[in-house]
Order: structure tokens, then sequence, then C-alpha cells
């Protein structure tokens, strides 16, 4: 680092004289190839010193040698000045997407935690948890023991919106689900009322919590780490659908239903079913038969997002026959 004496001219009339700090180096010999980091005026008025300037005379001497700045040199510094803006902006990127990552671990984690804990008092407990790609975990006996022989809560104690239990089996989806005024609430609050990008699962509030409508729609987020509704995805892989075939859903009340899967695709947000409720039952039939299915008495309508747009879905659909015993 070297201090010079700078002088500027202006082309309105007028100089300044400013003690500038440069990086000097051999090669140039003393030219001022670097990014000035201070700058003091004798005489405010004259206007401001910013940066490198053609007519700039500069000196290492304390002012016993000068001369002028060369647009090399000029064309050098502007260069550098580029590339630590540039590398500055990568570098400011960089640590905004390292905080966001560590945010979105950390509300994975929380979210996971919370469900781990409830899913130990959900109806009918027979298995531990898969995993994301839908291989079963080896189920731990003691904990299962425990949980089968501790009184299960109601539910509807520690959250008034719950309506029931989803579960597909040797898959990820095993979560309470709830009910709200609308649809907003639960896209960013858990089960247990904390504010999280997971959410939680929530039938849409237009259809009856007793299940007993003809047709339901269910939403949940579709996590990166595999929870929630993440594994919907995997219905669009060909032979998922006849290992994983069936919805299973307690409600509150007690009933436990089973549908059928029998349609899983990628759709849009204006899809024909989200307007289903408030359409006449035949238009409703008339629709699943479209997916080729029919002779059904209730349906079901699994939503998430997709790794697409904000305005794509994926859709997975199911059923209960009228006779246990037919096909859909």
């Amino acid at each position: 680092m070297h201090t010079v004496i700078a002088t500027v001219n202006y082309t309105g009339g007028g100089s300044a004289t400013a003690t500038v700090y440069f990086i000097v180096t051999k090669r140039l010999g003393v030219p001022p190839d670097g990014t000035p980091v201070h700058e003091t005026f004798e005489d405010e008025d004259d206007g401001e010193i910013s940066g490198i300037e053609e007519g700039m005379e500069f000196s290492d001497d304390n002012g016993n040698t000068w001369r002028k700045v060369t647009q090399d040199e000029i064309d050098v510094h502007k260069g550098r000045l580029a590339f630590a803006a540039l590398l500055l902006v990568f570098l400011t990127a960089g640590a905004i997407a390292a905080i966001n990552l560590i945010s979105a671990q950390g509300g994975y984690d929380k979210a996971r935690n919370e469900y781990d804990a409830l899913r130990r008092y959900a109806p009918e407990v027979i298995s531990a948890p898969a995993s994301a790609s839908g291989q079963e975990i080896p189920a731990q006996d003691a904990l299962l023991k425990q949980a089968e022989a501790e009184p299960r809560p109601d539910l509807s104690g520690v959250n008034p919106d719950y309506i029931g239990w989803i579960r597909i089996e040797r898959t990820n989806i095993d979560y309470p689900i709830v009910q709200g005024a609308d649809n907003d609430k639960y896209m960013g609050v858990t089960f247990g009322g904390e504010k999280n990008a997971s959410g939680a699962i929530f039938m849409d509030y237009r259809f009856s919590d007793k299940f007993d409508g003809a047709f339901t729609v269910i939403y949940g987020h579709r996590m990166n780490d595999g929870s929630m509704f993440s594994d919907l995805n995997l219905y669009l892989e060909d032979g998922y659908l006849d290992a994983h075939p069936e919805i299973t859903i307690y409600t509150a009340g007690g009933e436990t239903l089973t549908y059928r899967i029998f349609a899983a695709r990628e759709t849009g947000v204006r899809d024909p079913l989200y307007a289903l409720h408030s359409q006449e039952e035949e238009i409703m039939n008339d629709y699943m038969a479209s997916l080729g299915t029919e002779g059904a008495n209730r349906y079901i309508a699994l939503s998430t997002c997709t790794e697409g747009s904000d305005e794509e879905r994926l859709l997975v659909i199911g059923a209960t026959p009228i006779e246990p015993d037919e096909p859909i």
C-alpha cells in the first residue's frame, strides 16, 4: 500500500487534492491498479473523487515526482473493479443460499419431530414409517409396543381442527388430517400450531369433515426432504400404483374408509376437479368416468404441487366401490 497525493482536473474548471490509498505492483512500477479504499478532500466544493480517472496525477514519493494515470491503468482498474463486484455478488448469493439451506433443514427437522411424536398415537399403529423411496424400515419393536400399550389421546384435544388420519402403507404418508375455516391456514402451520413451511395435511374447507360426501379433496405439500405428500410423485412411476393401491382414512368419528387408487396425473390449478364441490353429482361422475372408473360411491383426491411451476399440480385419485369386492 502507498499513500499518494492525487489531483483531478474537472472539465468545468477547478481541481481537488485528495489523499488516496493505492495498491502498487512491481511490474508496472507505481501505477494505481487497485481500488481506492479511502479518500479525503481538502476542498469539498470541488466535487468528489471516485476511482481512477483519466488526467489524474499521482506520486508515490510525497509529491517529489508526478505522472499522469495512463488509459491502460484505467482499463486495468475498471476490469478489476468489475471482477470484484461480480465476485461480491457470487459470494453474497452463496451466503444467502447457505443460510436458507440451514434454515430449511431446521424447519424440516422441527416438523418431522412433531409428526413423529403424533404418529405414536395414530389410529391402528402397525408399523414404523417407511423411507421416502417406499422401502420399509425395520420396525422399532420396543417403541411400537410402548405406543400400543399407552392410551391414545383424542387428537381433537390437541387440535380442534382434527378430523381424521390418512395412511398409505409402505410410504411416508401417515399423518393427521385437519380442516380449517379456509384453505390458507394450514399451508404454513403444522398440526401443533407451529409456523413451518411443511404445514399440515388438510381437507378442503368446502367438504364434509365426516368424509360422508360423494367427493373429498385433501391437500399437502411436496417437501424436499420426502415428507408430507412428497411420495405421491412416485405414483407416476410404472408399477408403483400396483404395489401401493390403497388410501386408508381413519375418521375422528371412528370409521375406517379404504379408497382404491385408480388415477395419478399431473395437471394444472384450473383442473375441473377443483370445482367439483359446486357441481351436480352427475357432473362429478362424468369427470371420474373420463379417468376410467365408475361404480363408486365415494371419491377422494390427494393434491400436491409438482417440481414444475406454481400453476402445476399432481393428483392421486381413489374411490370406494359400492361393493367391497367389486373392481372400480
